[in-house]
Parts: structure tokens; sequence; C-alpha cells
């Protein structure tokens, strides 16, 4: 699978998001005040999924450019981890750190890495395992 079907899948699977959003948008438009005409979650899903996927976009490039945009998850295989378990393992890294930065008298160290980041890598790595698992049917 080429970095193209990668961006294809990433690309129908924000399009599907951006589809259920209009619809919830028509459903709820015209009620009066229970109108949902400004739904800041649903703002700020469609803001938060169109900058994962630059920033997918942009790591794909950095750390998989070949033809098989899975290449540097791939390399868990040679310690004797399936790439699933590599993803996860990243993701619980990832999970671990904003439990820490949640944490109010938690001090953090790495000033250029903010929790939105974080979350962003996180939402970034469960749409890659989920990418990997597709393409392997």
């Amino acid at each position: 699978m080429g970095n193209t079907k990668l961006k294809d899948n990433f690309i129908e699977n924000y399009s599907d998001l951006e589809k259920t959003i209009n619809e919830i948008e028509t459903k709820y438009k015209g009620r009066g005040n229970a109108a949902i005409t400004e739904n800041v979650l649903l703002d700020s899903l469609k803001n938060t999924f169109e900058e994962c996927y630059k920033i997918a976009e942009a790591k794909n490039n950095d750390y998989a450019k070949t033809d098989n945009p899975f290449a540097n998850f791939e390399q868990c295989v040679h310690l004797g981890i399936s790439v699933e378990q590599g993803i996860l393992v990243r993701i619980s890294d990832k999970i671990s750190r904003v439990s820490n930065l949640i944490n109010p008298t938690h001090n953090q160290q790495v000033k250029n890495e903010s929790i939105y980041d974080t979350l962003n890598d996180i939402i970034n790595y469960v749409a890659i395992l989920k990418g990997y698992i597709e393409q392997k049917k």
C-alpha cells in the first residue's frame, strides 16, 4: 500500500466525518434555542481531524519515505513485536504522557510539545493502527 493509498484512506475517513457533521448540522437547524447551529464539539472534531491529517502527512514523509507508509512501524518485527503491538506501545506512551500532563501538580519539562500535540499523536496512532489493519484484509 503506497503513500497515495494511505492518503486516500485518510481523505475517505475525514470525508465520511465531514458528511456526518453536515447531516447533524442540517438536522438541528431551525429549532430555535435548541438549534445546534454552532456545535463546539463538532467544530473541534473537524479542526482536530484536519490538523491531524496535516501532521500525519508530514510525518509519513519523514518516517516512511518509501512505497510502504508503514515501513517504520514494521521495524518492530525485527524486535519480535508485531506491528499492531508496536503501534499500541506508542499509543500507551502518549496516554501516559497525557495522564501526567493533566495532573495540575506535574511540572512539564518538555516545553515544545503541548498536551494538544500529544493528543493529536494519539489520534494519529489510532488512525494508523486502523489503516494498517485495513490494508491487511
